[in-house]
């Protein structure tokens, strides 16, 4: 009995037994197109990494001491660390005599990477 209905009412029954159950029209069109179209929801690459692939956690810890003989067009620099897409940035410190002393420490940051990028 219940078979007859998710038989004959698809909408009831999204898996059935671990089978999917799925409907497929064909139609003709006159003018068929061929597109691709990217997928709009900026969440998906999270969703697929967290549900899907195996992932191995790395830590990254840095420290900041000093950079000398910087360019002197600009009159302050700071520290971009990128690492994946997490990424931090020390504070803009002035340089005096083209350098530049940060003695900054960064906050730790916990990167996944999947397995099959070791």
């Amino acid at each position: 009995e219940e078979a007859t209905k998710m038989n004959t009412m698809p909408e009831l029954a999204s898996a059935w037994r671990g089978r999917i159950l799925l409907s497929i029209k064909v139609k003709k069109a006159k003018k068929p197109k061929l597109q691709e179209k990217p997928i709009e929801d900026p969440t998906i690459g999270d969703f697929y990494r967290e549900n899907f692939e195996e992932l191995t956690p790395y830590e990254i810890r840095c420290q900041v001491f000093s950079g000398v003989a910087l360019p002197e067009e600009c009159s302050e620099y700071s520290v971009q660390i990128s690492w994946c897409h997490k990424s931090d940035e020390t504070d803009k410190v002035e340089t005096k005599n083209k350098t530049c002393n940060w003695f900054s420490l960064l906050k730790r940051k916990i990167v996944k990477i999947p397995k099959y990028a070791e």
